[in-house]
């Protein structure tokens, strides 16, 4: 194996090409860095043999910053220029690629983290609650049904709501409703709204697997993280919606040190080598039935009023906070099932119409006292909502739609208990 490096002009990155000495498949994932370099940084994939079961081997190039490119958008809230704010572990979407892929040789410094104190009475919503799925406007919604069924497998199925369409694992449960807004533009970051949707796989295998075919085909990423709790990738679909998708560690592992949870490098090399082959066909690259949404991750304009809506109304838990900028709310002693943040949306509205946007967020609660609950607290707040005995529809300080629905789904609670023991 041999390394070289290109030098290419202003605004593009360096390029480091890792050439196996082997015929062994050789892919390229693009990785964008346009928000704060101004370039793209190439990350090249192969494969050698290791005591007969292949194994990969990466390479990054991080995207060289320009000397034009002066500060990052969001310096005026961090402090720091583009690069600082990467070593800082300043966790603002268009850094975090650099942030999950980070050379060993540049020290990570975290934000400054707190841990939520146990609190003294039971969450007001039931510890199986879990995040169901979103709903997304989008331009053309043949070509995301396209996107979606080529890069994750999932499938289209009618709803009971004129013009939303479902999208499911083939044999799995809907994470994800699509409607057509035609003519609307890319989602943009500087709103409040959806800052990712995360797509849970049940085993680490899964998310090698669909690496290896994301990488396979060439398809861009913006990112891949070890959180201690977890391990993910990052993307975003032809709308610009930020997704993840990621598997989470056996819970006897993280439990009682959600602390811990951070934004590390991600070892690929190792992922890669729950696989006997990096060639993956498409059928094989599906997430599987048991895929569900792990978690949704939202931008709001108000940290204070957003954590005060998802705690006092609706029911949530604090497990981790960032200071003044980042929440991170689960029931049941899980790590997340809702993220906050105001990194790039701190003073914002909600986007215009003229925009593809998060449309509604959904949860599935397993009683209908919770509803019950939900509906109640709500009062207290002064909050509006709408529904029936078994769902409830409300809107957080963004104005982002918050929807509960009480969970029919026999195997509701096989489900959970899989994934939080």
């Amino acid at each position: 194996m041999h390394v070289q490096t290109f030098a290419r002009e202003k605004k593009a990155p360096f390029i480091v090409h890792f050439a196996p000495s082997r015929g062994c498949i050789t892919a390229i994932v693009a990785l964008a860095f346009q928000r704060c370099y101004g370039g793209i940084a190439q990350l090249v994939e192969h494969t050698t043999e290791n005591r007969g079961v292949p194994s990969s081997s990466l390479g990054l190039a991080i995207a060289q910053r320009p000397a034009s490119a002066g500060r990052c958008r969001l310096s005026r809230h961090h402090g720091c220029d583009a690069i600082d704010r990467a070593r800082h572990q300043c966790l603002d979407r268009a850094c975090t690629p650099l942030r999950g892929l980070w050379s060993e040789s540049h020290p990570q410094i975290p934000l400054r983290a707190t841990i939520a104190e146990p609190l003294t009475a039971p969450s007001p919503l039931p510890a199986q609650t879990r995040a169901a799925s979103v709903r997304l406007g989008v331009a053309d919604l043949q070509q995301s049904l396209t996107w979606y069924d080529r890069w994750f497998g999932l499938v289209a199925h009618e709803t009971q709501e004129p013009g939303v369409v479902a999208l499911a694992p083939v044999g799995g449960i809907t994470v994800l409703e699509l409607i057509e807004r035609p003519g609307v533009g890319p989602s943009d970051a500087k709103y409040a709204g959806l800052y990712h949707y995360a797509l849970r796989v049940p085993e680490r295998g899964d998310l090698a697997r669909w690496l290896a075919y994301a990488a396979q085909h060439r398809l861009p990423l913006v990112g891949a993280a070890d959180h201690f709790v977890s391990e993910a990738i990052y993307l975003t679909d032809p709308d610009g919606h930020g997704i993840e998708i990621y598997w989470d560690r056996p819970r006897t592992l993280w439990e009682g040190q959600i602390k811990k949870m951070t934004t590390l490098s991600l070892d690929i090399n190792d992922l890669f080598g729950e696989l006997e082959t990096l060639s993956v066909a498409h059928e094989a690259a599906r997430v599987p039935a048991g895929t569900d949404m792990g978690h949704i991750h939202l931008q709001a304009g108000d940290i204070t009023a957003a954590g005060q809506f998802a705690r006092e109304v609706l029911g949530f838990d604090l497990m981790l906070e960032f200071g003044r900028q980042a929440l991170f709310l689960s029931t049941g002693g899980y790590h997340h099932d809702l993220g906050i943040n105001t990194w790039a949306s701190r003073g914002t509205p909600r986007p215009p119409s003229t925009i593809a946007q998060l449309e509604a967020v959904q949860f599935s609660v397993p009683t209908a006292d919770a509803i019950i609950g939900l509906r109640v607290r709500a009062q207290q707040a002064g909050i509006s909502s709408s529904g029936d005995d078994t769902e409830i529809r409300l809107e957080d300080p963004s104005g982002i739609p918050f929807i509960f629905r009480y969970a029919t789904d026999p195997e509701f609670g096989l489900r959970d208990e899989r994934i939080r023991t």
